[in-house]
């Protein structure tokens, strides 16, 4: 979903013509139907009924489509006002913390880019750690907002845990995996878990238990870790596989996405200090990455 596709569909539905739509927008008729049909391929659903007549009509989700973009646009107007607003001085800052286990880097680079390029002013910094020294980061002042798995954020206080994106693909992760094996082809090797925000070893072991159940890989072994660095260490030495939400591959490991399975990622904040950055922060790369 682009902000062309999203300008044809806005247009047409509010003159109820292509071919005005086309002139407004500097293009051709065939350009403009042609990326709103990307855009209901992408969204799933169609938002425009096409009969003999030359009068363009909104379906019901078309209906409501439209307005939630006019209400989020708008939205994201007024985050931009109250920005601009924000004096000079240190307070446009913006602190985004991710631990790279979640693929955060490659995932959020391009978005991060055209942020910068958008908001000169807002001054955005990317810090990165492991889930624990994220959660430390946004305790301690030094992170305004953080980008983590949705299982490491449960029994959170003081923090506001808001849905992000399209969820991460999972992936089996080891020194020597090529392709994704038959789940009984794993039941010789160590599985390896570490707590990534659960208050406990023992929860650690219980979310890998669940992912290998859910994909029926057997888990005769699970060896608990203290902290994701050991984790990779450990992988590094091979006969061992973990599961985690990661995209591409990692120096010297490689991690092949799971068919299926996905794990959601969350925002993070400190309620204390939620301000109108954070907020226009998480509109923008929802909008981006969702179109919602």
């Amino acid at each position: 979903m682009n902000d062309m596709e999203i300008a044809c569909f806005l247009s047409v539905a509010r003159t109820g013509s292509f071919t005005i739509s086309a002139r407004e927008l500097s293009s051709t008729q065939q350009a403009v139907s042609r990326n709103i049909q990307a855009l209901e391929e992408e969204l799933g659903f169609p938002l425009l009924l096409r009969g003999s007549t030359q009068a363009v009509t909104l379906t019901w989700a078309g209906q409501r489509f439209r307005q939630w973009r006019i209400e989020h646009d708008a939205q994201l107007a007024a985050l931009e006002r109250q920005c601009r607003r924000i004096t000079p001085e240190g307070k446009d800052e913006l602190f985004l913390a991710w631990n790279d286990w979640t693929g955060c880097p490659s995932v959020l680079e391009e978005d991060i880019r055209v942020f910068r390029e958008t908001y000169p002013s807002a001054r955005l910094h990317i810090r990165q750690g492991s889930t624990e020294e994220v959660f430390t980061m946004l305790r301690d002042g030094s992170a305004d907002i953080a980008v983590l798995p949705e299982y490491s954020t449960h029994d959170l206080t003081g923090l506001v845990v808001t849905p992000a994106f399209a969820s991460q693909p999972l992936c089996l992760v080891s020194r020597d995996l090529t392709e994704y094996p038959e789940p009984e082809d794993l039941s010789g090797y160590t599985m390896l878990a570490a707590p990534m925000g659960e208050p406990s070893e023992e929860a650690a072991r219980l979310r890998l238990q669940m992912f290998c159940a859910e994909l029926g890989i057997p888990t005769r072994r699970i060896d608990i870790l203290p902290n994701v660095r050991s984790a990779f260490t450990q992988l590094l030495c091979g006969g061992c596989y973990t599961i985690a939400p990661v995209s591409g591959a990692m120096d010297g490991l490689h991690a092949v996405p799971i068919p299926g399975a996905a794990a959601g990622l969350v925002f993070v904040t400190p309620q204390a200090r939620v301000s109108p950055w954070v907020s226009l922060l998480e509109n923008f790369i929802r909008q981006r990455r969702n179109g919602a």
